[in-house]
């Protein structure tokens, strides 16, 4: 029995996997947001691999012990309710003989399965694309995005995937949709990226940022096509990453809601150039970032640049004046740590990781010791690759300088 790539078996085994916890001790977080005794391990096993579904009284207790929230359980429930549905009517379609396919089987095409017949069935007999599948389409990028800066990586590689092959089937049928659905696939192709970068796979992310820029420009939007070229960049060499930054700002000029991505695009070049001895250009790009970013509304700018908040902007900058060894470092670290929403988030990590390199490389070992410490406890839960790379600089730092405190990061990241 295969399950729903979208649905909620892989949700709470990646959900699970990413707190390194077994099923037996998922069980056992459980039963302490449950009223009436222990929780049994098995109804997880069911649930994992979708041979039960969890009832709605369930939700609120999966939500609260596996901190997902409740829309995204019950949307993965119906995922893997409409997937079941699906193999059921193809499976007896084929044992019947039968050559037509239902309304079910037309469903497939789609995305709810992102198996290869899944992909013949929807060549076979294409979705009709009006305006309620184009708002739709919009809705599930929208989400995955936001869930982008919630979750692991692992545990949006599946959803991601079968949206994509969702949209990949409307692109042939998409008429005078093309570009609107060409725009979701490229935004949808960017984040696939993002994911296969966040676990290591340089290569499948470089595949799938160039497909993203082909959708791009096929859509016709240079802001997006500016986002994928920024995502590109995190692969490249420091110089090579710098040129092709201050290229794709040639994107963002102009137009309504560019502000917040113009700000992104140039502190990562002024960081890349502090990092190769541009100084010049880096103090530049920095300053240039801060003037866009007075202009920046991050929660009403382009979807793809929500997270850019004044915080992670703020460590761009403690970046930059680390490299530097500019004495506007001091003032860049207390700005940072203040900006950070301080709720243990991604964001919190990666800013107290950022802080702690460079407090690391002028010497503060002490502190820089402190942040990253507690800045791996938050990574343990929501892994984050540059997070990680920055903490790792810290233990080389600590480590060759016989810190005390090397030992306990060392074993925090292990």
């Amino acid at each position: 029995m295969t399950i729903s790539p979208d649905g909620i078996g892989n949700l709470l085994h990646a959900a699970r996997k990413a707190t390194g916890r077994s099923r037996v001790q998922q069980a056992e977080h459980l039963t302490g947001y449950k009223r009436d005794g222990h929780f049994d391990p098995e109804n997880l096993k069911r649930w994992e691999t979708e041979r039960r579904l969890p009832q709605p009284l369930w939700y609120p207790l999966l939500s609260a012990g596996y901190d997902i929230p409740i829309g995204e359980i019950r949307r993965a429930v119906e995922a893997s309710r409409r997937y079941r549905r699906l193999t059921e009517a193809m499976t007896e379609n084929a044992q019947t003989g039968d050559r037509t396919l239902g309304a079910d089987a037309k469903d497939l095409a789609t995305g709810a399965a992102a198996q290869p017949w899944g992909r013949l069935s929807a060549a076979l007999i294409p979705p009709q694309v009006d305006e309620g599948t184009v708002e739709d389409a919009a809705s599930r990028t929208t989400e995955l995005h936001a869930l982008g800066q919630i979750y692991p990586a692992g545990m949006l590689t599946a959803p991601v995937h079968s949206h994509l092959d969702y949209l990949t089937s409307l692109l042939s049928v998409a008429g005078d949709h093309r570009a609107e659905i060409a725009l979701q696939a490229a935004g949808t192709a960017a984040l696939a990226g993002y994911t296969a970068f966040e676990l290591g796979g340089n290569a499948e992310a470089f595949s799938y940022y160039e497909v993203a820029r082909y959708a791009a420009r096929e859509a016709g939007h240079p802001p997006l096509l500016a986002n994928v070229m920024a995502d590109m960049s995190y692969a490249l060499t420091p110089r090579k990453a710098a040129d092709i930054l201050a290229d794709a700002q040639h994107h963002t000029k102009g137009g309504p809601g560019l502000a917040t991505a113009a700000a992104w695009l140039a502190a990562l070049e002024a960081e890349h150039a502090a990092s190769t001895g541009q100084r010049e250009r880096a103090l530049m790009s920095l300053e240039r970032a801060y003037a866009r970013y007075e202009e920046a509304h991050p929660d009403t700018d382009q979807l793809w640049t929500k997270f850019f908040t004044e915080g992670r902007l703020h460590a761009r900058a403690v970046s930059v004046y680390s490299f530097l060894n500019h004495p506007a470092l001091d003032d860049a670290v207390t700005k940072a740590l203040l900006a950070a929403p301080q709720t243990s988030s991604r964001e919190d990590a990666l800013v107290m990781a950022s802080c702690a390199h460079a407090t690391a490389r002028a010497g503060e070992l002490d502190r820089a010791a402190k942040l990253a410490l507690d800045a791996a406890q938050i990574n343990q839960a929501i892994p984050s690759r540059p997070t990680a790379d920055h903490l790792t600089a810290v233990l080389e730092i600590l480590s060759a300088r016989a810190h005390r405190s090397a030992d306990p990061l060392r074993a925090t990241l292990s």
